[in-house]
């Protein structure tokens, strides 16, 4: 009996499945602290990262509802013909038409007249508002301020509904202002704000929009927010950063003590306005707690097929998996090339290699071309400024070790904004490509061609031997091709356009600063533009 146990003990299956049952502990324990702690964390990134894209949205889309109003109101004052605003009958159909073409303004437009009495502008005039005055509202005030302006929820004077106002001064040519024009949205208007007030995140969650000055819910989900006061500050941190202007996200219990997932963003061009996603973290959990209770049953109900598994794993799998980890680290550390891993059983672990080698391919692919876009243009394809700082640091090793000179040449296209503003970015980006061929004409291959700016270029002659009069000479030999190669017109969508250039030059060699040597080609350049255009300056000092 004893040597029957002792034989027991020292087989390598018992003490693999020894080693297997504290393996399928250890991973167990590790497992349920990986789910509990680390993926947890990970889990609420996520359902931040969530948040703040769903609050980004809709913030966006509100800024786009407002933007929408403010473009279609700015056009009405822009077009509208001052001398309808005595002639209430041709003012009314005048704005009618337009509000059936576009009825943007659920509650309708209305004038103020600057003394802030209402303008009639429609046959069933409402005369008891006509003794009303206005000039206290700030949407009143603010169109007098602002270009445009977005007034806080209010009470419409065209209706008992409560509205978003937005008004804009009517000014004659003169520049004075003869009428303020409003239009309402209703708060609950469709196509205005429904998204915010019937939008849900899971069962319970949803949207907030929320007015800094106000201190005000302008919308929410729960209809029973809308134009309620926000909490006081001093009550919530985040909505305390929030009322600050800042964007952000993080975890808050609300006013009903449920700790809620939230992110809040400034709605575009109304940096008064903020969104707030927001979801139970009840809700945002609620998969994870269920799958980490789902994975401890099945982890018990799995360990004796685990420990049949990795026994048999040991001895036919695990060597050449060990291998692969192996490989894959020394490339981690840089203690062996990057490169595909030898296989030498295409099994489960075989075809794991093989995908792993796919990715290792790809990789080295995406590293070559990535490289080739953070080093060119991508117009062009012409180095970019930070390959031409290499190219410049080259030439002036270059030329310290050979004792010779390298001239610097900034190039500004002349007449470029003109084809852009008149035929378009694209037909600009099509100049753009026609010059580069033309340029590099003009260059040896040795020569340096690159694009730094919008429709600016920068060439680096290097190697010129002799002295600073033989590279000054070959330098403003190189200028004047580039310019001779641009007299001929370019032709873009069927239009001939006429482009010059002007260029500065300055000459360096192993001892020149090339700060000071760039300062001087882009002064030189500058001088070349004032001199007339389609000309170079060769700085001499």
């Amino acid at each position: 009996m004893n040597l029957f146990l002792s034989k027991m003990l020292s087989s390598m299956v018992t003490r693999f499945l020894f080693l297997a049952i504290i393996i399928v502990v250890i991973v167990t324990s590790i497992r349920y602290y990986v789910v509990n702690v680390q993926l947890r964390g990970e889990f609420e990134k996520i359902v931040q990262t969530q948040q703040i894209a769903l609050a980004s949205s809709m913030a966006l889309n509100v800024s786009y509802k407002i933007t929408q109003r403010k473009e279609f109101l700015n056009k009405i004052a822009s077009s509208i013909p001052i001398e309808l605003l005595n002639k209430p009958k041709e003012l009314s159909a005048w704005i009618q038409e337009r509000q059936d073409i576009y009825p943007i303004f659920s509650n309708g437009i209305y004038f103020i007249s600057p003394k802030g009495f209402i303008v009639p502008s429609y046959s069933d005039f409402n005369t008891n508002l006509s003794k009303s005055n206005f000039s206290n509202k700030d949407y009143f005030k603010g169109a007098f301020s602002k270009n445009i302006f977005v007034g806080k929820p209010t009470k419409g004077i065209l209706s008992d509904e409560v509205v978003i106002p937005i008004s804009i001064a009517i000014k004659n040519k003169s520049g004075d202002t003869v009428a303020i024009i409003v239009g309402e949205s209703a708060l609950l208007a469709p196509k205005f704000l429904d998204m915010i007030n019937q939008g849900k995140i899971g069962e319970t969650g949803g949207y907030l929009l929320i007015s800094r000055s106000e201190e005000m819910f302008i919308a929410a989900s729960k209809e029973i927010l809308i134009l309620k006061k926000t909490a006081k500050i001093g009550v919530n941190k985040l909505h305390d950063e929030a009322m600050k202007g800042i964007n952000g996200s993080g975890i808050t219990k609300n006013a009903q003590g449920i700790y809620e997932m939230i992110a809040f963003q400034t709605v575009p061009n109304i940096k008064d306005w903020f969104i707030v996603s927001r979801i139970p973290v009840k809700e945002a959990f609620k998969v994870l707690d269920n799958w980490e209770n789902m994975l401890i049953r099945v982890t018990f109900i799995s360990i004796p097929f685990i420990l049949l598994i990795i026994i048999i794993a040991f001895i036919d799998i695990f060597r050449q998996l060990f291998f692969a980890v192996k490989q894959t680290e020394r490339m981690l550390l840089d203690e062996i090339p990057l490169d595909r891993l030898p296989i030498k059983r295409m099994d489960e672990v075989g075809h794991l290699m093989a995908a792993f080698n796919q990715l290792i391919i790809m990789l080295k692919s995406n590293q070559e071309v990535l490289k080739e876009q953070a080093h060119h243009d991508n117009l062009t394809g012409l180095p970019n400024r930070l390959l031409l700082e290499d190219r410049l640091n080259l030439e002036f090793l270059r030329a310290d070790r050979n004792s010779t000179y390298f001239a610097l040449l900034y190039l500004d296209l002349d007449g470029f904004k003109l084809i852009n503003d008149s035929l378009g970015h694209d037909a600009g980006d099509m100049a753009l490509i026609e010059v580069t061929k033309r340029f590099k004409t003009c260059i040896r291959e040795s020569d340096t061609l690159a694009r730094i700016g919008g429709d600016e270029f920068v060439i680096v002659v290097g190697s010129i031997k002799n002295n600073l009069t033989n590279a000054q000479k070959v330098a403003a030999t190189v200028a004047n091709k580039c310019i001779d190669i641009l007299n001929e017109q370019i032709k873009i969508k069927e239009n001939n356009a006429n482009l010059g250039v002007s260029i500065g030059i300055s000459i360096g060699n192993g001892q020149s600063s090339l700060d000071k040597l760039r300062k001087k080609a882009d002064l030189a350049m500058y001088k070349a533009k004032e001199s007339g255009k389609g000309k170079y300056v060769i700085d001499k000092g």
